[in-house]
């Protein structure tokens, strides 16, 4: 937890409370919105940076035996701007016995402040400002001709407890994030460590990745390893010895139009920061495998590490034939013309961990299987327990035609007839057209069987959104399927697109046998009894990122979770947001955090905190430490190495070989007209002091 600098850790921290046992607090009114559907507040955030502030309690009461810090991040959200393209946004809320503050930043990376360089600070002009510039090309994609693509960092918080904070995307290394300035420091691996989705002399490289790398214990077998049991929670940044120190990702590109595809696994060395390559096999064919979709999601078990084929397609047409929209084609006339429908199914495909001995590089990857099992139901996210000594144990959330690949944009025809709200122009479609299904799957591995438990429910499923869970981030720990906190978004016909029916019209009731609204919900599956309980959201209202916040006690000047209790003595935080009405309480926006108490979510939000001026917008991912006081930035960085501008400029100057007639012509051009004096200049100049800790 982090203090005020020149106050006393005793102004923010008053442990005498978090022992005390109170009665559960009484469930609040919350009253409905304007409309149903999703609140224009969706697509609203603040522009500034927000410095530590007291969040004010606008009804009820903030239950004792809660502290700690939940992160969040997600896109800013603009009007007209598809929303997975935006900057990146880290928001932190701080629970002490003092209350609960929040912090607000950015996450700027190296193509954020090039970008910034180009189009506010004079670097390059006229035809070549255009070449340089970072343009909207589709499908949430920013891309510069000449200088790459511009990744977000607007997905997920990772911590990889208990030294280092990473914040990530789908498309883009991941970053290592400072827990107390929320920004940005060092990426994961340097770009020489990362195989490139094109093969194109940028120095900001298509990185594509899963947005949830997954932190593990070591598996080196000459390496002292403490039972899984006995990691601490809390380890001293001074003391990697006995840390966690394996971060399993992904690089990897999809199949595309002339593009060669390829899928690796990585494992990076939290401690030396040394990157291994793995190209995946397909055990099934016996070829490198090339996915179809997106690998948004993995984890680690005991002896597996497990993707998943997340239903996330890129629609490369789309970027092709973005263009036209210069021309006054909508960019949603384009992508409907040119879209698939996801698969029907979630495809896992599982890796022998024990197999996985030294990695290769980028270039030269150590070669491993990957056996595939499909089941069936498209699905973003899963959970998969440590222990599978009896099986490989898989809780999945099926998603059945639920695409947030695709955008509501202005103009088009909904599919209760009316035409898309122009304040939510950008916003991902959020609605299936189905209630999503819970799966719990035990997977025999060697024999490729799956034996499965559904549950559904459509009073909670409708529009199913993420999950979270006890020891989330500390796989080890989550020895068996716990108690899953979601939220939905229920569903309403005034929210799907037209076009976006039609792309799934195959799989769906029809029209008039859809709900014309039902609201979403804050709700939890107990996977052993396969009961589901939860609370229904007032019409109007649409909640974000539940994040488990465990009990705690005060131990060494630190909130540490208290592993003896049940999942059902923690807490719920949600975001909640709609649009305003005269029944807000006072000091109300709209937006709002609801604290739920996690063994009793049906009686509704105990809590709810805001500012008179807060506005959010999305968020997507959280996670909740105990305490930042024992993280740090990892290894120094050396940004003038990663971008070396000797190296990319032979970079520019090799895309036309020796052996060309002419081809001295090209690389004397490319001095003159790439301008690699002003390329020069920009990352000296606006880069690399960024992060070498200046100003």
């Amino acid at each position: 937890m982090r203090v005020t600098p020149g106050a006393s850790h005793d102004a923010h921290r008053y442990p005498a409370w978090v022992s005390k046992t109170k009665a559960p607090l009484p469930g609040l009114t919350v009253a409905p919105g304007p409309r149903p559907g999703i609140p224009d507040a969706g697509m609203q955030c603040s522009d500034d940076p927000i410095p530590r502030t007291p969040l004010k309690v606008l009804a009820g009461t903030l239950p004792a035996g809660i502290g700690g810090s939940v992160f969040l991040s997600g896109p800013k959200a603009t009007v007209g701007q598809p929303i997975w393209g935006s900057e990146a946004v880290i928001w932190r809320f701080d629970f002490d016995e003092g209350g609960v503050a929040i912090n607000k930043e950015f996450a700027r990376n190296p193509q954020w402040w090039a970008s910034k360089a180009i189009e506010d600070d004079g670097f390059f002009a006229g035809l070549r400002k255009s070449c340089f510039a970072f343009k909207d090309v589709g499908a949430g994609f920013f891309m510069s001709a000449l200088l790459g693509v511009q990744d977000m960092q607007n997905i997920a918080p990772i911590p990889l407890s208990p030294r280092l904070m990473m914040v990530t995307s789908d498309n883009g290394r991941p970053w290592i994030l400072d827990p107390d300035s929320l920004d940005v420091v060092r990426p994961m691996g340097d770009r020489v460590d990362w195989k490139p989705g094109m093969n194109l002399p940028w120095p900001f490289g298509m990185y594509v990745t899963t947005a949830h790398p997954v932190l593990d214990r070591p598996q080196d077998p000459d390496r002292s390893v403490p039972p899984i049991e006995d990691f601490p929670d809390t380890v001293p940044a001074s003391d990697v010895t006995e840390a966690p120190r394996h971060v399993y990702s992904t690089n990897f590109m999809p199949k595309a139009p002339v593009i060669p595809g390829f899928t690796h696994l990585i494992r990076w060395d939290v401690q030396t920061t040394e990157m291994e390559h793995f190209r995946l096999i397909d055990q099934a064919s016996g070829e490198p495998l090339v996915i179809d979709e997106t690998l948004h999601q993995l984890q680690v078990t005991q002896n597996h590490v497990v993707l998943l084929e997340s239903a996330f397609q890129v629609n490369f047409w789309l970027l092709a034939l973005n263009f036209l929209t210069n021309f006054g084609v909508p960019s949603w006339v384009i992508d409907a013309l040119t879209s698939n429908p996801d698969y029907p199914y979630a495809r896992f495909w599982v890796i022998d961990k024990n197999a996985l001995k030294k990695g290769g590089t980028p270039d030269n990857p150590v070669d491993i299987e990957a056996k595939p099992i499909p089941i069936a139901g498209e699905s973003w996210h899963f959970a998969a327990p440590y222990d599978d000594s009896k099986g490989l144990h898989l809780f999945v959330l099926h998603t059945p035609t639920a695409d947030i690949s695709h955008y509501i944009g202005k103009g088009q025809k909904m599919l209760d007839g009316s035409t898309a709200r122009p304040e939510l122009d950008g916003f991902f479609t959020n609605y299936g057209l189905r209630p999503a299904e819970l799966g719990l799957h035990t997977v025999d591995v060697e024999a490729g069987t799956v034996k499965s438990a559904w549950v559904a429910n459509e009073d909670h499923t409708w529009g199913l959104g993420v999950h979270a869970y006890r020891y989330q981030a500390r796989p080890w720990l989550a020895r068996e399927m716990p108690r899953v906190f979601m939220t939905s978004g229920g569903f309403y016909r005034g929210g799907v697109p037209q076009s976006f029916y039609n792309l799934y019209k195959a799989r769906a009731p029809r029209v008039d046998e859809l709900p014309t609204s039902q609201p979403g919900s804050v709700f939890a599956l107990d996977a052993k009894t396969l009961s589901i309980d939860g609370w229904e959201l007032p019409q109007g209202w649409f909640t974000f990122t539940p994040t488990y916040m465990p009990p705690v006690t005060w131990t060494k000047g630190a909130y540490v979770e208290d592993h003896d209790k049940p999942d059902g003595d923690g807490h719920l935080f949600v975001v909640a947001i709609s649009d305003p009405t005269a029944e807000l309480p006072e000091g109300s926006s709209g937006t709002e955090v609801w604290i739920f108490e996690a063994g009793d979510l049906a009686k509704g939000p105990v809590c709810r905190l805001g500012l008179p001026d807060l506005k959010v917008g999305v968020t997507v991912h959280s996670c909740w430490v105990g305490t930042t006081e024992t993280f740090g930035s990892g290894p120094p960085w050396d940004v003038e190495k990663d971008f070396d501008l000797d190296d990319i400029e032979a970079a520019y100057q090799s895309v036309i070989p020796d052996w060309v007639p002419l081809s001295g012509l090209w690389k004397k051009g490319v001095s003159r007209y790439v301008k690699m004096k002003e390329i020069r200049s920009m990352f000296r100049e606006k880069i690399y002091p960024r992060f070498k800790g200046q100003d």
